[in-house]
């Protein structure tokens, strides 16, 4: 599976039959990449700007994914709205809302992350999460924010995957917007030379 990062939070996965699945497109999005890569559906964890840029989302004119009450913002017909451990299947990929917490900064609106089950590879995008959550599942891939300020600091971060045990892949996300300066490279210096971390500036891919 190839995964783009995009700006902020966002990122392109592409799974193995060639499915091509969009999240959190936002305020400062590539949109030379987003139109190289064409996503054939987005996802979207919550309703802040840089997560959440309506107008770019509804010119795209695909399916869109996320909280009921944010979707039904959108213009174009073809949307779907998740709660709390919903599924929805596209492709060979079956995607899980996650309630995540952002802190107080999102106590009034609807905020998730998602679990992407594609074959036998589990990958947790934690959206803008700020404290501890225990998936109902296992992952082996995860997106973590590591900006500090509204989202972990990469002394939370880090200790939130070892609170886990966690040992699998890592991707830091949101270090662009209002994120400390040298948090990813801190959080990467914390999780050590054990970890497979892809520090992945946005534009760039990897195969995961």
């Amino acid at each position: 599976m190839k995964l783009t990062r995009l700006h902020q939070a966002g990122f392109i996965i592409e799974s193995p039959i060639g499915a091509r699945i969009g999240f959190d497109f936002g305020s400062g999005s590539n949109l030379d990449d987003i139109s190289r890569l064409k996503p054939d559906i987005v996802f979207v964890s919550h309703q802040h700007p840089d997560h959440f840029d309506r107008d770019l989302i509804d010119g795209l004119a695909v399916p869109v994914v996320g909280p009921k009450s944010l979707v039904k913002q959108l213009a174009f017909a073809r949307h779907y709205g998740l709660g709390p451990c919903d599924s929805f299947s596209f492709a060979d990929v079956i995607v899980t809302a996650i309630q995540v917490n952002h802190g107080p900064i999102s106590a009034s609106i609807e905020h998730f992350g998602y679990l992407l089950k594609i074959l036998n590879r589990t990958i947790f995008f934690m959206a803008d999460s700020k404290r501890f959550v225990k998936p109902p599942v296992a992952f082996d891939t995860v997106l973590i924010p590591v900006g500090g300020n509204k989202v972990f600091t990469p002394q939370e971060a880090a200790d939130y995957l070892s609170s886990i045990s966690f040992a699998g892949t890592i991707i830091p996300i949101h270090t662009e917007i209002a994120a400390i300066e040298g948090s990813r490279s801190e959080f990467i210096e914390l999780v050590g030379n054990g970890q497979m971390v892809f520090d992945l500036q946005p534009g760039q891919s990897a195969d995961i």
